[in-house]
């Protein structure tokens, strides 16, 4: 067995200039002259029959890296799909994981330059949901200008108001691709500096829309942190501004939803807690929204107190949908 073993150790020993040589070779040819035209086609007819032509996805350059590890990189990326509108970022680069060699899903995406900041998601095998190829998902988004972020929410559900600011996202999703049961994970949301501006937003059910004008808002912070699992985001801490700011207060409680095949979203009710402090300043400003806040089922007389600063309100909301007016209750 020593043999062997010596005859193995011995040609490292003398042919090691050789033997790197040669694996320099490969790595060279791998990086400058491998044909990344014909494997670039390839990837956008893969990701276009993979996902049954609701996803497009092109790219300028493909180009390979091999340190810190291996993957590849891809320049200005265009993604069209039949869910959202086009989502552009300046590159797009994906590692494999070991275990990607063992037929599971696993990787690191990295897209730089997506709405104005960058995008690591995390792929992985998960058991949580104990279903066949079931993934779990770590995302995470830094710097992104929410400006960016909220004109591609109006364009993909109708998001009503535009704002601006700098945004944080980290969450950690179990995801069944067939999505016959619903994600699970946690999530948690940061925006610093938010600024809303005035606008004029629609209220009220279907049949009796009206349009009410909301003046301009400025936030110091807004995070959200909760748990996802079976169609329901439990937010345990919605903290809304801060003592400074014109609006600051809390919101918990549970927002339904339901995640359909596709990768569909669709809204369902909510049920939250709400204890917000409104200012006197915005308080004037609010005028006749406030006055109408304060008719709807007696909340001015009964979920309405003075406060140091202005008025506050303290109450719970539950709708069975986005689209029906809440019932208000005490908590």
């Amino acid at each position: 067995m020593k043999k062997p073993l010596q005859v193995v150790l011995d040609v490292f020993r003398f042919h090691k200039k050789k033997i790197l040589f040669f694996f320099a070779a490969i790595a060279f040819w791998f990086v400058t002259l491998f044909p990344y035209d014909d494997l670039s086609d390839y990837l956008t007819l893969l990701v276009t029959q993979q996902t049954q032509s609701n996803v497009y996805l092109q790219f300028d350059g493909l180009s390979f890296g091999l340190m810190p590890q291996l993957g590849i990189k891809m320049d200005n990326v265009l993604v069209e799909s039949v869910y959202a509108p086009t989502l552009s970022m300046k590159t797009l680069g994906f590692a494999p994981k070991m275990s990607l060699l063992f037929g599971s899903t696993a990787g690191k995406l990295k897209a730089y330059g997506l709405f104005g900041g960058d995008a690591t998601i995390d792929l992985s095998s998960s058991s949580e949901l104990d279903v066949n190829n079931e993934m779990g998902v770590e995302i995470n988004l830094e710097d992104v200008a929410l400006k960016d972020l909220s004109k591609f929410l109006k364009k993909s559900f109708d998001f009503p108001v535009s704002m601006s600011g700098q945004t944080q996202v980290d969450s950690l999703l179990h995801i069944d691709p067939t999505f016959k049961k619903q994600p699970k994970g946690s999530v948690e949301i940061k925006i610093k500096d938010l600024d809303i501006p005035s606008s004029n937003i629609s209220i009220g059910p279907a049949n009796m829309k009206m349009s009410m004008a909301f003046p301009a808002l400025k936030l110091t912070n807004l995070v959200i942190e909760g748990n996802i699992n079976d169609g329901k985001l439990f937010i345990k801490e919605g903290q809304i501004g801060d003592p400074k700011n014109d609006l600051h207060g809390k919101v918990t409680g549970d927002i339904f939803f339901e995640v359909q095949r596709g990768g569909r979203l669709k809204m369902g009710g909510y049920d939250l807690k709400i204890n917000l402090n409104v200012s006197e300043n915005l308080k004037r400003q609010l005028g006749t929204v406030l006055g109408f806040v304060d008719i709807y089922q007696g909340i001015g007389d009964k979920y309405k107190f003075d406060s140091l600063r202005g008025v506050r309100y303290s109450m719970r909301l539950t709708a069975r949908s986005m689209q029906t007016p809440p019932r208000v209750s005490a908590f």
